[in-house]
């Protein structure tokens, strides 16, 4: 029986859902479920009613504590009695976002319909991913630290845009070491977590989200997409963008009113399409 549906994060028309929609046209319909809490359950009782579907999910930042990169979605097991069953896949790369701004994808997206230096943005990119060193390893010391459930804060600081997506203005090594203590100390109140732990772990990730660091040399696959997009929000407004949102959407445009077979920009794109085909 083929693939009758691909659940995805988010809500139908979001930006997942409208990005996959694309890369998988001719393949399956992609639909949007809401959050990744339950969304295995989901799945489940989708084919609990005969239907043939599978699930994507977000990279985040509590996936496998690995930094090789394959250029191919992960798979996503999951346990049906004894047996191991795939319930999908996770992006390789943090979030959708990570796939939005490559310069790749930016310069195919807006090719002529928008003047744009594509020098001047990958040095706008490349900017933000330094702005982001010590936010970025204590995103990953929190999230590696804490229990399954219930869950505690990775990020913190002021809302932007319409997702509410948390940064911190201010996210300077010292800020970073003293919010760790605030948010562990915060969470032990209620909840058994090693402050001393957390603090070990931020030391490691650091030096691999420095400049030099296997996480830094890939930061458009081990950063957060949504963090490198809002750190730029300065850049991309004398870039010509009005925000952050308005880049966003002009790219998910670009790649819906595109021509190309858009899932040959990435090969993690092209990969994640046969792996549909033959799932």
């Amino acid at each position: 029986m083929p693939v009758s549906s691909l659940f995805c994060e988010g809500n139908d028309k979001s930006p997942d859902q409208r990005m996959l929609a694309i890369l998988l046209s001719g393949i399956c319909q992609v639909r949007g479920v809401g959050g990744k809490y339950e969304f295995s359950q989901r799945i489940r009782f989708a084919r609990e009613n005969k239907l043939e579907v599978f699930g994507i999910r977000d990279r985040d930042f509590n996936f496998e504590d690995t930094t090789y990169i394959t250029s191919s979605p992960r798979k996503w097991q999951g346990k049906d009695n004894d047996k191991t069953i795939l319930l999908g896949w996770y992006w390789e790369r943090t979030e959708i976002e990570n796939y939005l701004i490559d310069p790749h994808v930016v310069e195919k997206a807006l090719s002529s319909k928008v003047t744009l230096s594509i020098q001047d943005y990958q040095s706008a990119l490349a900017a933000s991913a330094e702005s982001l060193t010590y936010y970025t390893a204590a995103r990953l010391a929190l999230s590696r630290s804490r229990p399954r459930t219930p869950p505690m804060s990775n990020s913190w600081g002021e809302k932007h845009g319409k997702d509410d997506h948390r940064l911190p203005n201010l996210r300077s090594e010292k800020n970073c070491r003293e919010q760790i203590i605030t948010m562990t100390q915060d969470y032990q109140r209620a909840h058994a977590i090693n402050e001393n732990d957390v603090s070990e772990k931020f030391e490691i990730y650091l030096s691999q989200c420095r400049p030099h660091g296997e996480r830094f040399q890939n930061f458009l696959t081990f950063f957060s997409g949504k963090d490198l997009l809002w750190s730029m929000e300065s850049s991309l407004k004398s870039l010509g963008f009005a925000s952050p949102n308005e880049f966003r959407e002009r790219i998910l445009k670009g790649l819906e009113n595109s021509l190309d077979s858009v899932w040959t920009w990435l090969p993690e794109w092209q990969n994640l399409r046969a792996e549909l085909e033959n799932a």
